[in-house]
């Protein structure tokens, strides 16, 4: 082998890794970001929810989305494990289909709880609307 291409391997290698620790990164930020609203803050709107409607139930996506709120923390924890797995394991043509699978499952996560939390919400600004 030349130094050519021993030196096109040693940057397609680096470039590599370079993608892959993004991607590692993007997908362990919005990982420990959901984590922290799942354990912190998602509890708290059931609190805010009882006062806002007077007793009245609350939407079954909401409900379980605030019933099951340490599942959905933990179904983060397993992608950002399968993030750092990929990272590591997987050469990076593969890799990046799989980083795209779990940022994509992260942000329906995150969608569908943002929808379930505003839900509630809908009747309380109709009424203010009027």
């Amino acid at each position: 082998m030349s130094d050519s291409d021993t030196d096109t391997k040693q940057r397609y290698s680096e470039l590599s890794f370079a993608v892959k620790a993004g991607f590692c990164i993007i997908l362990f930020g919005i990982s420990l970001i959901y984590i922290f609203g799942a354990i912190f803050i998602i509890p708290k709107f059931q609190y805010i929810f009882q006062d806002m409607l007077n007793g009245k139930p609350l939407p079954p996506l909401t409900a379980l989305v605030i019933e099951y709120h340490w599942i959905l923390a933990s179904l983060s924890l397993v992608m950002m494990t399968l993030g750092v797995m990929l990272c590591i394991f997987v050469p990076a043509k593969n890799a990046v289909i799989g980083f795209s699978v779990l940022v994509v499952a992260a942000f329906i996560q995150i969608t569908i709880t943002g929808v379930a939390l505003i839900l509630p919400l809908i009747p309380v600004v109709r009424l203010y609307n009027g």
